[in-house]
């Protein structure tokens, strides 16, 4: 893209950057963190279901950016996979900055605390 980024762009596009968990890339100067394009222009912010939309946009690309969710060969979690997707979720709700997601993510982050205090 070599024009330049207007409001509604800025509006419609949230580029997911994530922190690549390992010591090595941690102490490289000229390590690349890995991001994803989430578009939305096409969606509803202000109605409930265009909020949960990009939410879930968003959930899918964290995963991707942060996974596999686990190592090759084995049934366990990678370590630091929850984290950094949880982290990249809520980075890039704060980078929409539309209150109808960030309320939808308070209410996921709400159950996801609960379920995992055994409070369902």
């Amino acid at each position: 893209m070599n024009g330049p980024i207007t409001p509604s762009l800025r509006r419609s596009v949230v580029v997911l950057g994530f922190a690549v968990w390992s010591t090595l890339a941690m102490a490289s100067t000229e390590a690349q963190v890995p991001t994803k394009t989430v578009s939305y222009g096409d969606l509803n912010l202000a109605s409930p279901q265009g909020a949960a939309a990009l939410y879930w946009r968003i959930t899918r690309a964290a995963q991707e950016v942060c996974g596999p969710a686990k190592q090759a060969g084995s049934h366990f979690p990678r370590p630091g996979f929850r984290e950094c997707v949880q982290r990249a979720i809520a980075e890039a709700v704060a980078k929409v900055d539309r209150p109808e997601l960030s309320a939808y993510h308070a209410q996921k982050e709400h159950h996801m605390a609960m379920v995992a205090a055994g409070n369902r």
